[in-house]
């Protein structure tokens, strides 16, 4: 870019610092949006805090403690492969989280225990083979490819 005697400026912008202080209101939205006093996140609306600190939570809803605990052993590897890998608990994936994830945990701490305790192995699989019917709406049942 050419100046007005002719020499080629370097670097980027250099105009006037108060156009920059004119464009703040449009060009940030997110500066107007209120900010949990917490964390620092965003705030949810009419509310002091943000999703997870304020009172509409999911913390409390049935099963999801257990989902919880779940996603921590999956990533500490503690879900055996060859359980995941059957067919009954690929379909629980379509049940409601509240009836689902205390099925799921209760296969996984039963998995090792399988074949000393098969009377409770027999009763969580029931369990599970009875909640994979109840399908929410709207989903499909997953397919591995």
């Amino acid at each position: 870019m050419l100046s007005l005697d002719g020499t080629k400026k370097r670097g980027g912008w250099r105009g006037n610092p108060a156009s920059l202080v004119a464009l703040i209101p449009n060009q940030f939205p997110a500066q107007q949006y209120r900010i949990c006093a917490r964390c620092g996140r965003n705030a949810v609306k009419a509310s002091r805090f943000c999703y997870k600190h304020s009172k509409r939570s999911q913390g409390h809803k049935p099963g999801r403690r257990e989902s919880r605990l779940l996603d921590q052993m999956w990533r500490l590897g503690l879900i055996p492969l060859e359980l995941m890998a059957l067919k009954t608990w690929q379909d629980l994936s379509t049940v409601p989280i509240a009836l689902r994830s205390p099925a799921r945990l209760a296969l996984v701490v039963l998995w090792g225990r399988r074949l000393r305790e098969p009377l409770a192995w027999g009763q969580a699989w029931r369990k599970a083979l009875e909640l994979k019917a109840y399908q929410r709406e709207g989903t499909q049942a997953w397919q591995a490819k």
